[in-house]
């Protein structure tokens, strides 16, 4: 959905908020590419370990070299930000429109609640009809993270506004949490070394774990485990990896996250057009 749909109405009140979905736009676009940068300049460092009684062996993760994402960490909670601020403005233009200025201008917030009991108690009646129109009310209910009830309609939890929320707070007191992943693919090119022949063909595919956990060192990555002894491992492995966004114990491909969300912020703001036609 694009943002463009909001000039249809060209109202001033809107500014604002177009403002920032547009910066976010561009700033999604810079973090994919210095995303790409990031990752083709990181170098894995592992080891091989060969395992208890040589049944196999292991790929342990001895450190990395030339990762750094600190830079884009700001501008994941940068655009965090303005997502996030979009629809604070968003409230703000809202409220205007019932009285300008607003009245409780200092309360003047665009909600969002897990619970449908913490929304009623920091958000009551009284609260919501003094600052905004009861159809604008009706909106910003409807879309609270807490009417999700599971299955097909997903978590409150879960909830795109809730986790963009739980972002931009973290983000006032630290850098979002950016990590290395490795994707579930690693080529081995090479042999195991076994005894024999006979043992060698005897031992079939072996049972083989891939770890897609944050690359950190110390990690075991790659967890190989055979039947029978081997003598040696001979070869080189080339292991892809992507940064991933941590939140609430949760990892996200960063651009992805970052474009679902935007466009999920722009359908919020797109349900209040009809109240700003002129």
């Amino acid at each position: 959905m694009s943002v463009e749909q909001f000039t249809f109405y060209e109202h001033s009140f809107l500014s604002p908020v177009l403002a920032k979905l547009r910066r976010s736009e561009r700033q999604i676009s810079n973090i994919s590419n210095d995303l790409k940068l990031a990752v083709g300049h990181a170098k894995i460092i592992i080891s091989s370990e060969i395992k208890e009684d040589r049944l196999g062996y292991k790929l342990v993760v001895k450190g990395l070299q030339g990762f750094s994402v600190e830079d884009i960490a700001m501008q994941v909670g940068e655009c965090a930000h303005n997502l996030r601020s979009a629809l604070e403005n968003m409230a703000y233009a809202l409220a205007r429109l019932k009285s300008d200025p607003p009245a409780a201008i200092k309360q003047v917030a665009f909600p969002i609640f897990i619970s449908r009991q913490d929304y009623e108690d920091r958000w009551p009646a009284g609260k919501l009809e003094r600052i905004f129109q009861a159809d604008a009310i009706d909106v910003i209910t409807s879309i609270q993270p807490y009417g999700r009830t599971g299955g097909g309609d997903g978590h409150p939890e879960n909830d795109p506004l809730h986790l963009l929320s739980n972002l931009n707070n973290a983000d006032k007191h630290r850098l979002p949490n950016l990590v290395l992943c490795a994707q579930q693919k690693i080529d081995f090119t090479g042999t195991l070394k076994y005894r024999s022949e006979e043992e060698a063909k005897a031992d079939g595919p072996p049972n083989t774990v891939f770890n897609i956990d944050p690359l950190v060192p110390g990690m075991t990555l790659l967890d190989v485990t055979t039947n029978h002894p081997i003598v040696n491992i001979c070869g080189s492995f080339n292991i892809e990896g992507r940064i991933m966004l941590e939140l609430d114990g949760q990892y996200y491909d960063v651009v992805s996250y970052l474009d679902m969300t935007r466009s999920y912020v722009v359908t919020i703001c797109n349900l209040f057009n009809k109240f700003f036609v002129q």
